[in-house]
C-alpha cells in the first residue's frame, strides 16, 4: 500500500502560503531533507535558471525618470504615461489631459492596491426577500440598484441609489410585478420578472421598456452601457435600449465565464478545452487551454464568428488535478466573475480559479484562491488583477486584496474598517462589489461604500484613517 501523501496536495498547499516568512519556512526544511542526489539535481535545476533581470524595467515609471534628463524627458510624454497607465490600470490618458492627470490616475491604483480608501459613508440595508439570505442587488460605477420591498416584504420596484451625490430613483411598473435579478450600469437598470419579462429603464431620462424572454432558464445576464444582453447555452439574446430592438447569434456552448466589452457591442467568452480542442466539463490540468472568443454583437448575422481568439497562460499546478466549470459560483458574483474549480482525481474541490475580464484594457486577469473563500466569503473584482475578498478572522476581520502581479501576492488593508459583529454573520448574508470608484460591503449593519476617488465627496462620508488594530 502506497502512503505516501498526494503530491499535488503539498504542491496546492505551498502555492496557497501567501508570506514571504512561511514559504522560507518550508523551503528550508525541504533543503534540510534532500539527498545527495537530490542536491545534484537541485544544482542542475538552478544552472539552467538564468537569475539575470531587466532592473530598469521592473521599475515604475516615475523612478526610471530620474536617470537623467533625456530619460525623464523621454518618460514624461504623454505618449508614454498614457502606455503605461493602460497596461497596468486600464486608463487612457485624453490628449487633454497632463502629467497632473497621470500622478491622479497612478495614485489611484496605488490606494486599490493598498486597499486605502479616501472616505467611507453608511446607509440603510435594503429591505430583503426572507427567501434569499441579502438583497437582490447590483453595483457598477457609482451606482448600486436593489429590488425594493415594501414593510410588508412586497416588492414596491427597483431602488437606485448614487453613491456620489447620495440621491435614491425608484423605478417600478405599473402592476408592481416582483423580480428576480437586477443589473445596472452606466445609463440603464434591467431587472428581471418572476414573469419572464425584463424591464429596462434609463435612469439619466426615465424612459422605459420591457421584452419578453425566450427562457427563464438564462445563464448569463448582462448590461453595458445600453445594451442587455442574455445568454442561453448555444445562443445570445442582445436587447439595444436606443434601438428598441433585439437580435440572436450563435456561439460555442459550455462557457466558463462571459461578459460584455466596454461598448456593449462585443461579447466576451471564456472556454475551458482540452488539448484536443474539445470543450468539456472536466480538463486534467496537463491538457487544459483556457481561450477568449470576442464575438460582435451588432452584426445582422446569426452566425457570427469571433473576430479575436486568444490563449490565456493558466497558473503551474500540481500534476494530478483537474479543472471543472462551476457554474453555481460564477452566479453568486452576479456574472462579474466566473470561476473553475480545481481539485485533485476523484477528491474534493481544494481551489478555485477565478476569471474576470476588465473592459478598460480588455483583458483577462485569474485569481487561485482556496473553495472556502470562493464559497463562504464575499469577493469582488476591483480592477485588473486586483480582487478584494472579505476575511472572518476573529482577531482580525478586515478586507484582504489578491494581486498576482504583487510582490506580495496577498495583502490586508489597514484601512477598510468593518465592524466586529458582522464577522459572524451567515457567509451568504455578506456580499460585496467595488470598482475602481467605490467597494461596497453589505451587511447586518447596512451598506457600507468606500470611496477611492479624491475628487468626490459623497455626502455624509467621513475621511478614513488607519485601523491601527489592525497594523
Amino acid at each position: 500500500m502506497d502512503l505516501d501523501p498526494d503530491p499535488s496536495d503539498v504542491l496546492l498547499h505551498f502555492s496557497a502560503l501567501k508570506s514571504k516568512q512561511a514559504r522560507c519556512i518550508v523551503l528550508q526544511g525541504i533543503l534540510e531533507q534532500l539527498h545527495s542526489d537530490e542536491c545534484r539535481q537541485l544544482k542542475e535545476c538552478l544552472a539552467a535558471r538564468t537569475f539575470q533581470c531587466d532592473v530598469l524595467g521592473s521599475l515604475p515609471v516615475e523612478v526610471v525618470a530620474q536617470v537623467s534628463k533625456r530619460w525623464r524627458f523621454l518618460l514624461s510624454s504623454p505618449l508614454v504615461q498614457s502606455t503605461v497607465l493602460h497596461q497596468h490600470c486600464g486608463w487612457v490618458l485624453r490628449t487633454t489631459e497632463s502629467a497632473h492627470d497621470f500622478i491622479h490616475y497612478a495614485r489611484r491604483r496605488l490606494m486599490l492596491e493598498r486597499g486605502q480608501p479616501f472616505s467611507v459613508v453608511q446607509y440603510p440595508l435594503p429591505r430583503k426577500d426572507y427567501g434569499h439570505p441579502q438583497p437582490l442587488m447590483d453595483y457598477s460605477r457609482g451606482k448600486c440598484a436593489w429590488v425594493d420591498l415594501g414593510d410588508d416584504g412586497r416588492c414596491r420596484g427597483i431602488a437606485v441609489r448614487d453613491l456620489r451625490s447620495g440621491r435614491l430613483q425608484c423605478f417600478h411598473t405599473e402592476n408592481r410585478v416582483p423580480f428576480c435579478q437586477v443589473r445596472i450600469s452606466d445609463n440603464i437598470v434591467a431587472a428581471v420578472s418572476v414573469r419572464g419579462y425584463c424591464h429596462v429603464w434609463n435612469h439619466r431620462t426615465h424612459e422605459t421598456d420591457s421584452f419578453r424572454l425566450p427562457s427563464m432558464h438564462f445563464e448569463f445576464f448582462m448590461v453595458c452601457k445600453l445594451t442587455v444582453a442574455f445568454s442561453f447555452g448555444d445562443s445570445v439574446m442582445k436587447w439595444d435600449f436606443a434601438s428598441r430592438s433585439a437580435h440572436v447569434i450563435d456561439v460555442e456552448s459550455g462557457t466558463a465565464y462571459m461578459t460584455l466589452d466596454s461598448s456593449g457591442d462585443n461579447l466576451i467568452a471564456v472556454y475551458l478545452f482540452g488539448r484536443d480542442g474539445k470543450d468539456s466539463t472536466h480538463v486534467h490540468v496537463r491538457q487544459a487551454q483556457l481561450r477568449v472568443a470576442k464575438y460582435p454583437l451588432d452584426v445582422s448575422t446569426h452566425h457570427p464568428p469571433p473576430v479575436s481568439l486568444t490563449d490565456v497562460r493558466l497558473p503551474k499546478l500540481g500534476p494530478d488535478l483537474v479543472f471543472e466549470k462551476s457554474r453555481g459560483v460564477s452566479s453568486v458574483f452576479h456574472d462579474r466573475i466566473g470561476a473553475l474549480g480545481i481539485r485533485p482525481v476523484l477528491r474534493n474541490l481544494k481551489y478555485y480559479l477565478l476569471i474576470n475580464h476588465d473592459p478598460l484594457n480588455d483583458r483577462i486577469s485569474l485569481h487561485l484562491l482556496p473553495t472556502e473563500y470562493a464559497r463562504t466569503y464575499p469577493v469582488a473584482s476591483i480592477a485588473y488583477n486586483l480582487l478584494y475578498s472579505v476575511v472572518r478572522n476573529p482577531t482580525k476581520p478586515g478586507i484582504e486584496i489578491s494581486s498576482p502581479d504583487a510582490v506580495s501576492r496577498y495583502r490586508s488593508s489597514n484601512f477598510m474598517r468593518i465592524d466586529h459583529e458582522s464577522r459572524d454573520d451567515d457567509p451568504p448574508a455578506c456580499a460585496l462589489y467595488g470598482d475602481r470608484e467605490f467597494v461596497l460591503l453589505v451587511d447586518k449593519n447596512g451598506l457600507t461604500a468606500w470611496c477611492f476617488d479624491e475628487t468626490t465627496q459623497p455626502p455624509g462620508s467621513c475621511p478614513v484613517l488607519p485601523n491601527l488594530a489592525q497594523e
